[in-house]
Parts: structure tokens; sequence; C-alpha cells
């Protein structure tokens, strides 16, 4: 929705009230810059995996992607990049988190929560199926002395879902920063806003 459309019943000389008490953040660009710049990584990273999964199934090689998965564990600057962008994890599962709850006890347009709400939705989707499905059967795979082929068809459709849930990530920013774009309370070139100490 264009700001001219969102502006159509608002009076340009009218106030409103923005308490950071009782409304929701605005999504900022820095905050949409970052979550792109992230969701771009995963996804890709994703997108190699699930390709690479593919292939040694389409060539009936598990072993190939075992050794992957044994230098994503023990490559010297690899596995200690992976420990630094997984650090980004926990603060965004709080900000998500928290963004949620304060559907219950902030205002907000309702897109703005539905948003919010398929943001949560997603990060805790991927997280259990990495957690509780992929790692388990990755583990599978390295310490396997002969690697299953029907553990890489598993993990193959784990990381297609996966890939799937990284994109909505990816996409979802785009739509809150709209969002925000469009809400006459948030957005500083569509009224005037007076701010509550």
């Amino acid at each position: 929705m264009s700001s001219k459309t969102a502006t159509s019943n608002v009076d340009p000389n009218s106030v409103v009230e923005y308490n950071p008490k009782l409304h929701k953040a605005p999504f900022s660009v820095a905050a949409l810059c970052v979550a792109t710049v992230l969701g771009t990584y995963f996804s890709s990273l994703s997108l190699i995996e699930l390709s690479l999964s593919i292939y040694c199934q389409q060539h009936n090689q598990p072993e190939l992607f075992s050794q992957y998965l044994n230098f994503k564990t023990n490559a010297p600057i690899w596995k200690y990049w992976q420990i630094l962008t997984l650090s980004i994890v926990p603060i965004s599962a709080f900000i998500i988190t928290r963004d949620t709850v304060q559907c219950l006890t902030r205002k907000a347009n309702i897109g703005r929560h539905l948003l919010d709400l398929i943001n949560f939705v997603q990060l805790y989707t991927m997280l259990y199926i990495i957690i509780m499905k992929l790692l388990p059967l990755e583990r599978e795979l390295i310490n396997g002395k002969i690697p299953s082929f029907e553990t890489v068809e598993r993990v193959t459709m784990l990381y297609s879902i996966s890939l799937v849930l990284n994109i909505i990530g990816w996409l979802l920013p785009f739509f809150r920063y709209s969002n925000w774009k469009s809400d006459p309370v948030f957005h500083p070139s569509i009224i005037n806003i007076k701010k509550v100490q």
C-alpha cells in the first residue's frame, strides 16, 4: 500500500501521539538492511546445502555429502564463522519473541501484529527442524561408516523445508518495512508526530 493511499483519510494537520511505552517500535531502515543481509546469507547457505544434497542423492554418493558435513564441522575457519553467525540466533529469537508478546500489550495495526506472528512461527519452526530433525541426521551421516542413502533423502527433504522457511524469513522484513511506511502513527512524512516522553 502506498503512503498516498494510507493518508487519504488522515488530516495532515492532526497530531498523533506516539508513546514508545504503548506502541510497538517502528521497523527502521537499519533493521531492514540488517535483516536483508542476514536473510540473504542464510537463504544462500540453505540453497547451497540443498543443491549439494540433491546432487549426492541423484548420483548415489551419500559419502560425498558426509564429507561435506565433516568439512563443515571441522574446517579451521568455517567452523568459527558458523559459531559467529549462529550467535545471532539468540538475539533474533529474543527480538521476535518480544515483538510477538507485544501483540498483547502494545498498539499497532493488524498487519504489523500479523507479520510479527508469522515471523515467530517461521523462526521457531526453523529452529525445531534444525535442532530436532536435521542435526541428528547430519550426525548420523558424519558418524556412520557407510553413509545411508535414505538418510540423505530425509536430509534433502528437510533442507527443502528449511529453504522455504529461509525465503519467507528473507521476505518478511520487506513486508514489515512496507507496513511501517504506510502506518501514519509511525511514519513522520505522513503526518506530524508528537512523541510522548
